[in-house]
């Protein structure tokens, strides 16, 4: 995986130099952003894709996808990442994996996926067979979550070092985003690592990309109102934040 971000990080030096041909890349500090998955990853991947997204750009981005953790970065490094409430993020993860990624991708269910489906048709029913006094509906639950792609994962799974993670959010080295606060926590972020977004007029300080490409959550209907309570005790017993 460190051969991934050393390659990664010299394909978007190239991407950079072709932005601003003649720089002394010895000078430009490296930023890189990992994706935690369902936490806003993706759009931000697409503000940093977006040459007009910033006045000046005085770092190198460099962001990845879900393979890449804390662990698989150099020492010391500097890092963008974005969390979410483990609740939303459930709710989130559950729909996304239903609709196989559409509309904006397409990834076929697995055959575990196709029985956790089947099995649990709403994110709640899930949700509240995790403590189901039916052993074996808690065992269907306990497959279910190590079936969905988004389900299985756990925010916390991207810092298995929680030290480290501790010691660079105290160095100022870790930069947080919050999935419901995305677009103020990137600007102020972004301009404290020197690349201030572009504004669009006052009414709109945000960058064109920032405007259509708003986090969002798919179409509430029956049964797809926030998860049970027993999640949210859940998540709190075993701190899988």
């Amino acid at each position: 995986m460190r051969a991934i971000v050393w390659l990664r990080r010299l394909d978007y030096r190239r991407r950079y130099l072709r932005r601003h041909p003649g720089t002394d890349m010895a000078r430009v500090p490296v930023v890189y952003c990992l994706h935690l998955g369902k936490t806003g990853g993706s759009f931000l991947k697409t503000v940093l894709r977006d040459p007009g997204s910033f006045l000046a750009e005085e770092v190198l981005f460099v962001p990845f996808g879900h393979n890449i953790t804390q662990r698989h970065l150099p020492r010391g490094a500097v890092m963008v990442f974005a969390t979410r409430d483990p609740i939303t993020r459930f709710t989130s993860g559950f729909y996304s994996r239903k609709r196989k990624g559409q509309p904006t991708s397409f990834r076929d269910w697995t055959k575990a996926e196709a029985r956790a489906f089947g099995r649990f048709a709403e994110a709640n029913d899930l949700a509240e067979a995790l403590d189901a006094e039916d052993p074996a509906l808690r065992a269907e639950a306990a497959a279910a979550m190590q079936a969905i792609r988004h389900l299985r994962e756990f925010q916390r799974d991207w810092f298995p070092d929680p030290a480290r993670l501790a010691a660079d959010l105290t160095a100022g080295r870790a930069h947080r985003l919050r999935q419901e606060h995305l677009n103020a926590d990137l600007m102020r972020v972004f301009a404290r690592l020197g690349a201030p977004p572009a504004a669009r007029g006052a009414a709109d300080p945000r960058p064109g990309a920032w405007q259509q490409l708003q986090p969002h959550a798919p179409p509430v209907g029956p049964g797809q109102g926030k998860p049970a309570p027993p999640l949210r005790r859940r998540f709190r017993l075993f701190g899988r934040a």
